[in-house]
């Protein structure tokens, strides 16, 4: 395991970590754009 990559929560990993030099700065998550976000949030 990376001691580096984040840990997992309720949402999942994160897709993208952004770096400065060696030192994560910023998580992102990508999404779907094609679903509708009122299907996504009673799932």
């Amino acid at each position: 395991m990376n001691p580096k990559e984040p840990k997992g929560s309720a949402h999942g990993r994160p897709d993208f970590i952004f770096l400065k030099g060696d030192i994560p700065i910023v998580y992102a998550g990508a999404k779907d754009i094609t679903i509708k976000l009122g299907k996504v949030e009673k799932a």
